[in-house]
Formats: structure tokens, sequence, C-alpha cells
């Protein structure tokens, strides 16, 4: 069962904003409310949070606005690690929320001796204050580069099972990719079912745009959906007693893909994906007088293990 400030941290305001790879907002907030008291939770329900984590360089830097409804705050700070900056941001916002977080108890003012009837005595703030700054401007999203080379099988495109080759690129903007890479079929060879004194040897590549969606974005693991639409060519040349003429043919592709990245270090990570491949033109090759000796099928697949850096 959740305690009371959990519920109160759901219903605020706490818009949190991470590279790829840092705590997500679900995460933060778990972690956030289990840092406060039951005291924080009227206060949390009436208070905006904007944080945003950023890398520059070699260090990471948590920019935070907070509205109370008496004016926005903002505070900044860097650290050499996304978690150390994430739990210096956390610490300052529970802080900035929970007037008796950490247990110290709220100051009360000395009382003051006189012999005329006492002043007023205002009593100490209950909360810590942020110094007012000026509206903070809009945060920018981090646009990361992206490369990745993978090996793996395709299925159902050549005579039989080929090696295949992929190499591509682009750019990560929060959870969204938009790649292009090229692919290449290794060749297979296929003997004529009417005459095995003759056969082919096939190949093929592609090129095209990728776009992927990271359903899960953390700090180690990314879960990738990706669609795609490449084009190219099939390329067969005929072996055994056939003249050794070299034939090719256009070939396309629409994917849908999905696959998982294991980030060893902050900026480099092993993947595998498994993808489904419907083609949009299916070119058939003959030999004379044997006849058909394949032709591309409906639908294929691949599945390939690879490596990808990102920077910064």
């Amino acid at each position: 069962m959740l305690a009371p400030w959990l519920l109160a941290l759901a219903s605020s305001d706490l818009d949190w904003r991470a590279a790829p790879g840092c705590p997500d907002a679900h995460e933060v907030s778990e972690r956030l409310g289990a840092m406060l008291s039951p005291e924080a939770v009227a206060a949390i329900g009436r208070t905006r949070i904007s944080v945003d984590v950023l890398q520059r360089g070699p260090h990471w830097e948590a920019r935070i606005y907070l509205d109370d409804g008496r004016g926005p705050s903002e505070r900044s700070f860097a650290a050499t690690s996304c978690d150390a900056v994430t739990d210096a941001a956390l610490l300052l916002i529970a802080m900035a929320i929970d007037p008796r977080f950490g247990g110290a108890p709220v100051p009360v003012p000395e009382p003051v001796e006189s012999i005329d009837p006492p002043a007023p005595v205002e009593p100490a703030p209950a909360e810590l204050t942020i110094a007012p700054a000026s509206t903070p401007a809009p945060a920018k999203r981090r646009v990361q580069g992206l490369i990745g080379a993978s090996a793996g099988v395709g299925f159902a495109v050549m005579p039989r099972a080929a090696a295949v080759l992929r190499l591509g690129g682009g750019v990560v903007l929060g959870r969204v990719a938009l790649l292009l890479d090229a692919q290449a079929w290794l060749p297979r060879g296929l003997d004529s079912q009417s005459n095995p004194a003759v056969g082919a040897r096939a190949s093929a590549w592609t090129l095209g745009p990728r776009g992927c969606v990271f359903a899960v974005a953390r700090r180690r693991v990314a879960v990738p959906l990706c669609v795609g639409a490449h084009g190219g060519q099939i390329v067969a040349q005929g072996t055994g007693a056939l003249q050794p003429r070299r034939r090719a043919a256009p070939w396309g592709h629409a994917s849908v893909g999905a696959g998982a990245v294991v980030w060893v270090v902050p900026r480099l990570g092993l993947g595998v994906e498994v993808e489904a491949l419907v083609p949009w033109v299916r070119p058939a090759f003959a030999t004379d007088p044997s006849g058909i000796a394949f032709r591309v099928p409906v639908a294929s697949a691949r599945g390939s293990l690879g490596v990808i850096v990102r920077w910064p």
C-alpha cells in the first residue's frame, strides 16, 4: 500500500526530463516519495516541479525549477555522473518541499525579555526558501548521435539462409531515433532442380530510413521498436554449365522490428534485434531452359547481434 505522501506526489506536477540511461520520471517519483515525510503531503500537491538533466562533456548538470504559487525559483548544479546529479536534485527538491526534512525541528524564536509589552515576534519560516529567479527559459532537448554495426542471419530472401551485415546511424531526440542504414546479404548458391549441372549464386543489398521509439529507456537498458522502408537490388549470376551472365533486379521491402540494448558503458552498448520484412517488389530468377531458380517470397525475417555507439 502506498504511503500518503506517495499518493500526493502522483498528483503533483513533476516534469522530469533526463537523457537516455538516466532514471526516468517513474523511478524518480518513487525515490522522491520515499524521502518525504507526511507533513509534506499538502505542500507537494501545490508545487510544480520541473527538472532537466543534461550532459555537458564529462560532467552532468541538473536544472531545477519550482513554483509553489508564490513565484518560480531556479537552481542548477553539476556532478561527475548522472546518478550523483540525480541524488543531489532529489535532495534539494525534498528540502524545498518538506520543512521537517531530515528530522530537524522547526525553528522557534527565543522569547524576548522586556519591561514593555513584548512586540510580536514573527515565526521563523517553516520551509527552506529558494531565491527567486527570472522566469526560466524553456528547456532544450539534447540531441545525441548514434551509430551501430551488426551481423546476423536472414531467411527467405536468398535461395537459402544467408549472412547479413548491417551498418547504420542517425540522431536520437528524447525517446525517438531517426536512422539511415544499409544492409548487405552475402552470396548464397542454388542448384537447378531439373539440371544439377547448372545453378545460380545470388546476393542482395538495400539502403533506407528507419524510425524507432524507445518503449523502455533506462540508464542501462533500452528497448527500441522500429519501422523502416528499404530499396536495393538482388543480383544473381549463373554457375556450372551456364554462361556466367550476371542479372540484377530491383528489390524493396517494409520492415518492423523490436530489439534490446544493454549499455555496457555510457557510450557503448550491445544490441539484439529481430525484424520482419514484407517486400513490395518480388523479383524471380530463372535459368534457360531449366525454368525458375528462385523467387523472393511474400515475407521474410532477419535477426542480428551488434554494437552501438552514442555521443555526446
